[in-house]
């Protein structure tokens, strides 16, 4: 494996925990706001792009 490649792979990481850390924080402040489920789940949809069986 390259050091670009290594590079990379961590570059790859990096966001993809930031992505989950978004999700949770929208998740636990809907939460504390007393948003219902599907509230939130619009939120992850229309912020993060996931798909209704995803979110």
């Amino acid at each position: 494996m390259t050091m670009q490649m290594k590079y990379q792979e961590k570059y790859e990481q990096g966001i993809e925990q930031g992505i989950e850390r978004g999700i949770r924080v929208i998740i636990i402040d809907g939460m504390e706001d007393g948003l219902d489920r599907d509230k939130i789940k619009s939120k992850l949809i229309r912020h993060f792009s996931l798909t209704p069986q995803r979110a």
